[in-house]
């Protein structure tokens, strides 16, 4: 059985409002140092994943459900912001449990901090708070990696974990597609079927790949896709090669077996890829690989060599690994061994307007059909250029009301 400690996706999770973000990143940074970036959650490092419509409820749920160390700021400017108030929620559910639980592992879970003058509903004034208005960035740093520590070692030594560490049965891949809100414009009629029939059980084809130029909402349907994958609880790993960092096989690698390591128990630090390959062999539960930004990649010979006849291949000796592609370029399935698995989706224009004024009226009601017509057509149909000016446009309008 994992340490209790494993169950949880974040070590430290950062709580915060916004005029502090500035001075919450630079702790955050020197902690995601010490602990990798994948251990630490800041929303910023998360946008891709929480930006929707159920942006509230996923936001919950890393700080209460997810999280390991929570901290949670005191200060005027948290109260008094609106969106602060679903992590607030979250946060004092999990200062409910702890309060319960009157347990000195428990009570570490969670730590107050102050960036800012001011106080919360529902804190006391006695309540005791990691100083970030007097303290520099690497005092409060050490505190809280020293806080941790002391976390980890209680929860080795077998007292109580937290409620929601409780380990949940594996996931499985659904039988029947499942309702889900995926935030896209017009991806209904071909693309997102496409998503919902691979990440299912019985699917036909393992790898779905979207080809398109830029600005063709490649990296909008693979991050649709990881949200409804964390949805059914898929594991899952985002390779994104616009990172130049990962156009290194070692360093993808290291990746998966960061991002994956509760279902590839096998790879450590430093796997090659024979021993990914025998680890990705021996699934017993689904797994999905999301790689955007392909082209680059493929500008790699060895890199491209690697994944397209190696890594993609496990598809074909796994039926719990799916893979989802996306870039200007995509690989080559028409000689490959594993091309009766492989499905390639070639993306268009959007010059639906119907498509758009659903898309941008779920923003703000509020904005014009003249204008989407105006963007739609200036825009020549490109979905990356509509829906950043109809973004823009919706966000201003609100402002202004």
């Amino acid at each position: 059985m994992p340490n209790l400690a494993e169950t949880f996706r974040f070590d430290v999770a950062f709580s915060f409002a916004g005029p502090h973000r500035d001075k919450v990143r630079a702790v955050a940074e020197l902690v995601a140092k010490n602990l990798g970036k994948e251990r630490v959650f800041f929303d910023e490092w998360y946008s891709h994943e929480i930006l929707g419509d159920d942006m509230d409820v996923l936001l919950q749920r890393f700080y209460h459900e997810q999280s390991l160390f929570v901290l949670a700021d005191l200060s005027e400017d948290y109260a008094g912001r609106p969106w602060c108030q679903a992590e607030a929620r979250a946060i004092r559910a999990l200062r409910l449990n702890i309060d319960t639980a009157r347990d000195e592992t428990q009570r570490l879970r969670l730590l107050n901090t102050r960036f800012g003058p001011g106080e919360v509903p529902g804190v006391f004034k006695t309540t005791g708070y990691l100083d970030g208005i007097n303290n520099t960035a690497q005092q409060c740093a050490e505190l809280i990696l020293k806080r941790l520590g002391l976390l980890r070692q209680r929860l080795a030594q077998g007292q109580a974990a937290a409620p929601t560490a409780v380990l949940n049965p594996p996931p499985v891949w659904p039988t029947q597609p499942a309702v889900f809100k995926h935030g896209l414009a017009d991806r209904t009629q071909r693309e997102w079927p496409a998503v919902l029939l691979l990440l299912t059980a019985d699917a036909a084809k393992r790898i779905l790949m979207f080809n398109g130029p830029s600005g063709y909402s490649k990296s909008a349907l693979l991050r649709a896709a990881e949200k409804y994958a964390r949805a059914l609880r898929i594991p899952r790993a985002y390779v994104d090669f616009k990172d130049s960092a990962l156009l290194n096989e070692a360093n993808i690698i290291s990746k998966l077996t960061a991002d994956l390591r509760d279902v590839l128990p096998g790879l450590v630090a430093g796997s090659t890829r024979w021993e990914l390959s025998k680890a990705l062999r021996a699934l017993r539960q689904p797994v999905l690989l999301l790689l955007d930004t392909y082209e680059k990649a493929a500008e790699t010979k060895e890199l491209r060599e690697w994944i397209e006849t190696q890594l993609l291949a496990e598809a074909e000796e796994c039926d719990q690994l799916r893979f989802i592609i996306g870039g200007q370029k995509v690989p080559e399935a028409a000689k490959a061994r594993w091309q009766d698995r492989a499905e390639t989706v070639e993306l268009d224009r959007i010059l639906d307007q119907r498509a758009w004024k659903e898309w941008v009226h779920a923003i703000n009601p509020n904005v014009d059909e003249k204008h989407i017509e105006a963007i739609v057509l200036g825009a020549d149909g490109v979905p990356g250029t509509i829906s950043t000016f109809l973004e823009t446009c919706a966000r201003k309008l609100a402002q202004a009301h």
